[in-house]
């Protein structure tokens, strides 16, 4: 049984994908649209998207309708089963239609389909799909809205080959053990000083934020956070984060405001690396820790204290890490994710 893939492979749900299918037994041919791109024609295409559609709307119709065509060339090669992309992936409406001659095909999205500008064909091309998965029940409710029924709720959890528990050395513990930890960048908008915002908060504590240039900007606003920022020119590895996380003992997880209802992934990444998350509250949170109390911040003004609490409370926090990581392996997988694909895709009731 095969599947072909169509999503970046720098992304961490590639990853996810695959391990969840491979440990089913299926073949995953992964179409990354940016190998059959040219370095002038990305930055082509990203000048394409900053500009009014008036200006570049023939030019990028000619870029989609050649990776379009790639896209076919390949999965009528490959002749999967299962056609799944991330997102659109510049998937036409016309193209969709085609696939589905053969094979099967599913959307997980990443973004809400709203979210996108600029992107006419997106709507019409989820119209095309046999199934769309989502991480969060708000995106859900507002593809009903327009008649799309085979839509339902999916987290692909976390992969365990770079989130796990492992044993610290000293000189490791010298260089990323800290209290509270935040490991990724930061916006230049209002995205931007809402996170720093809730970081700055924290700076009273034994504070370390992993991150880039994207935080100098808001040192002007808070000057506190200039000493808690570690600026890296490269990003932290997948086993560099396992290590801080491995090292410290609690993390926050600010909700993504491009979320409306779900979480971010960082929270079963951290869950899965032996860390408690400390998450920004989404409505979604009950639905996916049922009654599991998974510390969550409603307010920002009483972060700090919800900090506070578990730093003082080390036998409450480490109990509270153990039962969500058991709740994740046991109900949010990437074998269990491609199951329930599968079964939704194939199995008619």
């Amino acid at each position: 049984m095969k599947i072909v893939l169509i999503s970046l492979k720098a992304y961490t749900l590639t990853s996810l994908v695959v391990q969840g299918f491979e440990s089913l037994g299926w073949s995953v041919i992964v179409i990354d649209p940016n190998d059959y791109s040219s370095r002038f024609q990305k930055r082509r295409t990203r000048l394409y998207s900053r500009l009014p559609v008036k200006y570049f709307g023939k030019a990028l119709s000619k870029i989609q309708a050649n990776l379009n065509s790639k896209y076919l060339e390949i999965i009528e090669k490959e002749k999967p089963e299962l056609v799944i992309a991330y997102n659109d992936m510049q998937l036409l409406p016309e193209t969709a239609i085609k696939i589905k001659e053969t094979s099967k095909l599913v959307f997980y999205l990443g973004d809400s389909p709203y979210f996108v500008h600029k992107r006419s064909y997106n709507l019409p091309t989820f119209l095309q799909a046999d199934y769309i998965f989502a991480p969060d029940t708000f995106w859900i409710e507002q593809l009903k809205v327009i008649g799309i029924k085979n839509v339902d709720y999916l987290l692909w959890g976390y992969s365990n080959k770079t989130n796990f528990i492992t044993e610290i050395t000293e000189d490791e513990k010298k260089q990323f053990a800290n209290d509270v930890v935040y490991v990724g960048r930061n916006y230049h908008d209002t995205w931007g000083y809402k996170k720093a915002l809730l970081f700055s908060k924290l700076t009273e504590f034994d504070l370390k934020i992993y991150g880039d240039s994207s935080w100098v900007k808001w040192f002007s606003y808070f000057p506190q956070l200039k000493n808690k920022v570690v600026l890296r020119k490269k990003p932290l590895t997948f086993s560099e984060v396992n290590c801080v996380y491995n090292c410290s003992k609690i993390t926050v997880v600010d909700g993504n405001p491009g979320i409306l209802n779900g979480i971010h992934l960082r929270v079963l990444e951290s869950i899965g690396s032996g860390i408690l998350p400390i998450v920004e509250y989404r409505k979604d949170i009950p639905l996916i820790f049922g009654s599991i109390k998974i510390p969550v911040i409603k307010d920002y003004s009483e972060v700090a204290d919800v900090v506070k609490y578990y730093l003082e409370n080390e036998n409450e926090r480490t109990i509270l890490t153990d039962t969500l990581l058991q709740h994740v392996n046991a109900n949010y997988t990437p074998e269990i994710a491609a199951k329930y694909i599968l079964q939704k895709c194939f199995v008619t009731n």
